[in-house]
């Protein structure tokens, strides 16, 4: 029976870097955006759902990085 999980990512060789160098660039645009959204922003109301999001970015670089770092292993 399949789940709703994928696949961890497995890092070997030189294609290690090249992997971990894309997924900060798909990340780190995010957070960027964020924080200028929040920089921009003079409403107190939005500052909630922009600190929601600027959290959600980072833990999904932190959830990234634990996916690489596992190695492949497959702790379920």
């Amino acid at each position: 029976m399949g789940g709703c999980w994928h696949e961890p990512i497995r890092c070997t060789g030189n294609g290690c870097a090249d992997l971990l160098g894309a997924g900060l660039a798909i990340f780190v645009g995010p957070i960027v955006i964020d924080f200028q959204r929040l920089r921009r922003s003079s409403d107190v109301e939005s500052a909630p759902l922009l600190a929601a999001s600027i959290f959600l970015d980072i833990l999904n670089v932190f959830l990234f990085f634990l996916q690489i770092f596992s190695g492949g292993r497959d702790n379920r």
